[in-house]
Formats: structure tokens, C-alpha cells, sequence
């Protein structure tokens, strides 16, 4: 299988000084002349090998980790909210996901057995068959969001589209990032992570926990219970390793209890 992956990387683009006035709507007078202005190129490789986004016939939604830190992006629900198509419903609180892209789905999908969404996940390129809506944001790098039948790259239940998680790597200086966050009615969240090379610039390690909880907004007038609490534990670590300039291997584990 391949994923989408998108790569930002900037260039210089001369643009006539009066055009700029004119978009901006400068009032004093700018001397025609040419400017260099920094403009912001993706690059993807959906079709296997890498092109400029405005050459590739595919809708394709790029959320950055630098995009998902300014809009506070914490789950599903946000990256719905920023990308265009894409709608996510909590059918069953965290139990049953159903991501939907341009509105093709099946209202029986993860109710009835053997029943799936239309929107496939995938982490790193891998089909990512369970729930991901307690995924850590903190380990994404990016997200993409493919829109339109992607069958012939990504298998089966893609025929809407796709959304792919590209993980972080290790860093190669040693990082060390603790997080803690409350809300109302009761949130809680703590994460702490270490990213860094083990062998300079051949085994880098990254290692990440996190834990979430919730009390939930109602409360059940006969059992006097909270109803709608949530709690995730997890753990999840990546090696990469780079015996080479021309091959990279990269393995994940994690454990998660929702």
C-alpha cells in the first residue's frame, strides 16, 4: 500500500511589485519592478512518486504539525471541522467511529458485523483497522486527508477516500516534551514523550505516553451516575533505523486501553 505523503518545502517566486499592490491594496505608488516572494510548495507522492500538489488530479487535505498546533486540533472531531468533505459522527461515544467523506458512507458501518466505512485509516502508509479517536495528536507529524475513490492505491473501504496519519520520528538531538491540560467537567490530560538518536544517525528511538480522562456532562437521575465518562491510557514507541542512505526501517508499537 502507498500513502500520500506531503512534503512542504518553501521556494522564491518573482512576482511584479504593481500586482502585489494591487492585491493588497497599497495606496502609494511601487515602482514595476520584480520582487522575490517566498511562496509555500507541496509536494505528494499519491501516485508513487513525487509531484507538485497542482499537478496531481487528487483532492488532498494536508494538515502540518505546526497547522494542528495553531487550531488546537485534539481529535477527530477538529480535523473534520478543517477538512472540507470530511464529516466524523460519534455514533456510540468512542465505541463506533464513522468517518464520511463527500457523503459516501453506510449508517451500518461498525454496527453491523462485517459492515465498514467507505473512509479507510491508515497510520504511516498501514491500514489502521480499529477506532482512532484517542489517538495522541502529539504523535502526528501531519495528516492527509484524500478525497475521492482511492481502491487502486489503498485497497478496499477506500472507495470515498482516505485519511493517513504520518507519525514523528526520532529527533536528532535529544528532546524530552511534557504536556498537562484541564477542562471542564473534569478533563484531564498528561503526556510526556523522549525523542532522540540511541546511534547517531542510524538508530533513533521516540517513546510517548499520555493519559486522558473525563467525567462526562450528564448525570443519570436513577442511578445518580455520570454518563458520557471517557479514560485512555497509552504508550507507543518507534525505532528507526538507517543502515543505510537508501533504506530506512521503521517500527511502531503501542498499547492503548480505552
Amino acid at each position: 500500500m502507498t500513502s500520500a505523503t506531503v512534503f512542504i518545502a518553501r521556494s522564491r517566486a518573482l512576482v511584479p511589485a504593481a500586482a502585489l499592490a494591487a492585491i493588497g491594496g497599497l495606496a502609494s505608488p511601487v515602482p514595476v519592478s520584480a520582487q522575490a516572494v517566498d511562496l509555500d510548495t507541496i509536494y505528494v507522492t499519491t501516485r508513487k512518486r513525487e509531484e507538485v500538489l497542482q499537478d496531481v488530479p487528487v483532492a488532498v487535505t494536508a494538515l502540518t504539525e505546526q497547522t494542528l498546533l495553531d487550531r488546537q486540533i485534539r481529535d477527530l472531531s477538529d480535523i473534520a471541522r478543517f477538512s472540507p468533505g470530511l464529516n466524523f459522527a460519534k455514533a456510540f461515544g468512542r465505541t463506533t467511529e464513522r468517518p464520511v467523506i463527500r457523503g459516501l458512507g453506510n449508517v451500518l458501518a461498525g454496527v453491523q458485523f462485517g459492515v465498514e466505512s467507505g473512509a479507510a485509516y491508515f497510520v504511516d502508509g498501514v491500514y489502521y483497522p480499529g477506532e482512532l479517536q484517542s489517538l495522541n495528536i502529539r504523535n502526528i507529524e501531519r495528516i492527509e486527508v484524500i478525497r475521492g475513490p482511492q481502491s487502486a492505491l489503498y485497497g478496499r473501504n477506500t472507495y470515498a477516500g482516505a485519511i493517513n496519519f504520518v507519525t514523528k520520528g526520532p529527533s536528532d538531538a535529544a528532546e524530552v516534551e511534557a504536556g498537562l491540560r484541564f477542562g471542564e467537567d473534569g478533563e484531564t490530560e498528561a503526556s510526556a514523550g523522549f525523542s532522540g538518536q540511541l546511534i547517531d544517525g542510524v538508530l533513533g528511538a521516540d517513546v510517548d505516553a499520555r493519559f486522558y480522562s473525563f467525567d462526562g456532562e450528564y448525570t443519570n437521575t436513577v442511578t445518580d451516575e455520570t454518563v458520557g465518562d471517557e479514560e485512555t491510557r497509552s504508550i507507543s514507541g518507534v525505532l528507526d533505523w538507517t543502515p543505510t542512505d537508501s533504506l530506512r526501517v521503521r517500527t511502531r508499537l503501542s498499547f492503548q486501553r480505552d
